[in-house]
This record gives C-alpha cells, sequence and structure tokens, in this order.
C-alpha cells in the first residue's frame, strides 16, 4: 500500500508541473507600444574580461537600452576602466562606483536610486542576453506586470561540473517556472529579471532582504510576494539569458551553498511545500536499498526516473537545453544526490562571497 501511495504522489507531482508549465509557455506576450521607459542595470565585480560581451549583446537588442547604468562593486582588476571605455563611446551607457558598503544588494540600490527611469532590467556582467531580451520585459510590463522574471540558461561545456551546473539550473527552472504557473513564485535569477521602480521602492528594496549579504534575487521575491506585487514570467526563447558555470566544482559547491543557504529564509509556505516536494522525491532511492531484499522496493524509483525524464525531455528546449537521454538520466541521479549534499553544506561554516 506505501508503495502505491508513493508512485501515486510521484504521478501527481510530475502531472501538475507538466499541466502548469505547459499552460505558461502557452501564453504569449501582446505589444504594449512604447519601450522607452527603462534602464538595464549591471553590477559588476572583477569582471574585466566577461563585461564587453555582455555590453555588445545589450547594444543589439532588438529594442535597444536608452539607459544601461554599470555599476563597479569594488573591483580590483580593470572592471571600471573598460566599463568607463564603453561609456566614452555610448550615450547611454553610465559607469558608476558602489560608494556604501560592499555587497551586490548595496550596488543595485545606488544603481536603481540613480536611475531616471520607470521599468529597471538587472543581469549579470557575465551574462548574454538574446536579442528579444528587453523587448518581451517591455511588453510583460506593458501588461501590468510589476515584477517580470526571465529564463537564464547555463551554457554547457564538455566539463563534468558545466553538465551538472546546467542541469541544476534546469531542475531549478522547471520548480521556479511551475510555482509560477500555479500563483506560487518564489525564486528567481538575478541574470534575467526586472521590476517597476516604483514597486521595488514600495516593498523597501533590498531592505528586509538583509538577513545574508546573497539572495537579491529570491529574497525580493519573497518581498513582493508579501506585498502582493502582480508577477510575471517571460518565457520566449530569443529573450532567454545566457551565461557560463563555475570552472571547477570548488566554486560550484561555494555557489550552491550560498543559493541554499539562501532558502533557508523562503517563507514557512514555501519552505513546506519545498521539503515535502524533496521528501516524495528522495524515498524512492531510500527504497531502492531495500530491493536486494525484494525487488518491488526498486520499482517506485524506476517509476521516478520514468516520470522525470518525460517531463524534463518535454520541457528542456524550452528552457534552453538540449540533453541527451543518456545524460538526463545520470545527472537525474547526481542531483538528487547532490539535493542531500548541498542541504548538508549549507548548514555548515560560514560562506565566502565574490572575490
Amino acid at each position: 500500500m506505501t508503495l502505491i501511495i508513493i508512485l501515486f504522489l510521484l504521478f501527481l507531482l510530475n502531472f501538475l508541473l507538466f499541466a502548469g508549465l505547459n499552460s505558461l509557455f502557452r501564453q504569449r506576450s501582446k505589444i504594449s507600444g512604447s519601450y522607452s521607459e527603462f534602464s538595464v542595470i549591471i553590477s559588476a565585480r572583477n569582471e574585466e574580461k566577461s563585461l564587453p560581451d555582455t555590453i555588445n549583446k545589450l547594444l543589439l537588442q532588438t529594442v535597444p537600452a536608452p539607459e544601461i547604468i554599470i555599476i563597479d562593486d569594488f573591483s580590483t582588476d580593470g572592471t571600471y576602466e573598460k566599463a568607463v571605455l564603453f561609456s566614452d563611446l555610448n550615450d547611454n551607457i553610465y559607469v558608476l562606483k558602489n560608494r556604501g558598503s560592499q555587497g551586490k544588494k548595496q550596488a543595485l540600490t545606488e544603481a536603481i536610486m540613480n536611475s531616471g527611469k520607470e521599468n529597471i532590467l538587472l543581469t549579470d556582467a557575465d551574462c548574454l542576453p538574446e536579442s528579444s531580451w528587453t523587448k518581451s520585459f517591455m511588453e510583460r510590463f506593458g501588461q501590468g506586470y510589476e515584477i517580470v522574471l526571465g529564463i537564464a540558461p547555463i551554457r554547457i561545456k564538455k566539463s563534468l561540473v558545466s553538465r551538472v551546473s546546467a542541469f541544476e539550473n534546469l531542475r531549478s527552472s522547471v520548480l521556479t517556472f511551475g510555482g509560477m504557473s500555479f500563483g506560487m513564485p518564489y525564486s528567481a535569477a538575478a541574470r534575467s529579471m526586472g521590476f517597476r521602480k516604483t514597486s521595488f521602492e514600495s516593498i523597501s528594496g533590498y531592505n528586509k532582504t538583509m538577513e545574508v549579504p546573497y539572495g537579491d534575487d529570491d529574497l525580493l521575491i519573497r518581498e513582493a510576494v508579501k506585498n502582493k506585487l502582480k508577477i510575471g514570467a517571460v518565457t520566449e526563447r530569443d529573450s532567454f539569458v545566457y551565461t557560463d558555470s563555475e570552472i571547477n566544482f570548488s566554486g560550484y559547491f561555494r555557489q550552491r551553498k550560498r543559493h541554499t543557504r539562501a532558502s533557508f529564509y523562503y517563507s514557512f509556505k514555501i519552505k513546506f511545500i519545498l521539503a515535502v516536494w524533496h521528501i516524495i522525491n528522495l524515498l524512492p532511492f531510500s527504497l531502492a536499498f531495500l530491493a536486494p531484499l525484494n525487488a518491488v522496493y526498486a520499482v517506485p524509483l524506476l517509476f521516478k526516473l520514468l516520470f522525470d525524464l518525460t517531463l524534463l525531455n518535454y520541457f528542456q528546449q524550452k528552457f534552453g537545453y538540449k540533453f541527451s537521454f543518456f545524460q538526463l538520466i545520470y545527472l537525474q541521479l547526481l542531483y538528487e544526490i547532490f539535493i542531500v549534499l548541498h542541504f548538508i553544506n549549507a548548514q555548515i561554516g560560514t560562506i565566502k562571497w565574490k572575490v
């Protein structure tokens, strides 16, 4: 009877996710008219090498940004000087230095307050927005949304850490946008998000998210949900924002530690829902250890993999990925193991911020 209940719950969760995501991806933006009132803001720390590619992508947007603000967050390389060179060549690019305390939230706040535009788009200095990124966001703002979230895939390279990072991003995106489809937004990628400046100010900006120096995306969404702001999504393929993964597992685990630790500060409702989700998904792995006693204990794991692979294979291209079927299998197994490792890792020690 227990096995039947687990199988039913696995099927139900995947069915609900499938239905929600399918509905979300069928939505399309509608042309809203003017695209003039917006700024793109980039907080950059030691991004001398990657910043030029990001700026060039922004300059080639279908709807160019009237204002691009780059704020240097205490870089120790040539990031500031590189940004100034672009500013000298482009009238719409402005460069600031973080004059407050070190940290992304402070840097972003300073840039937002210096913006003269109502709509704010955020991305990072190592990201590559597709050509209609700004256009798609402006269309969502034109529909009345106060916060807009976009899809931000990780570019897959040959290394294992790149594939693991990309697959985790896919799984996180499935949950994040699945939650949005049911009116429960809880996470975001600061690489691709935007908001109305007045809405940002109405929730006191980042002031109520200062439990930790990170979480400028997820914890801002927490405050937006508390204040019942209207949150929408951009899902068009030409609005994706790509980035690279960490180059080694050491950096990968540090990054995941920050993200997992930030999730400790989600609302109780979201933490409860995510805990139930992960427990149900981990149960088949626990039961599989009893398979040597009775092969029937392996059945839930086989069905779980079947449900997961069906869902991921159907939606992966909509999130910017193209894993082979074999990659989906072994990465899904690694994903479940790493979920536990990340949770344990986030409980211990301090978190080293970007250097």
